[in-house]
């Protein structure tokens, strides 16, 4: 798990802007809300990255990296983000109600899912 560092900030009488990601590595982007105690992934992807940027909220994240057998828990609040690399194991628990978005390095094909799921993680 990477976490992500915003390139940019602007703030000005208008209010704020700032530059999260700049890739052209994501090629799609979901909007997502989580309710509090609720858990997603408990899975890993085998071609498929995964960039989460929390709006409101916040998580906890449990990440095994399957090729290297690193473990680590992390808490992400809402302004802040990660990147879930290939071969990562990752649990997302909901700590409060969540809203976040979620870019993927290519198009969900739902005829063949690059999803792994676990018991466990």
């Amino acid at each position: 798990m990477r976490f992500i560092v915003p390139y940019k900030a602007l703030s000005d009488e208008r209010g704020n802007l700032i530059e999260i990601v700049k890739s052209k590595n994501w090629k799609q982007m979901n909007y997502s809300f989580t309710k509090e105690g609720s858990i997603r992934g408990n899975h890993y992807h085998k071609t498929i990255e995964e960039l989460f940027y929390i709006l409101k909220g916040e998580v906890k994240i449990e990440i095994h990296n399957l090729k290297t057998g690193m473990k680590e828990t992390n808490i992400v609040k809402g302004g802040q983000g990660f990147i879930i690399e290939l071969y990562e194991i990752h649990r997302v628990t909901a700590l409060t109600d969540v809203e976040w978005i979620v870019l993927y390095s290519d198009v969900f094909d739902q005829t063949n899912p690059d999803i792994f799921r676990v018991d466990g993680a």
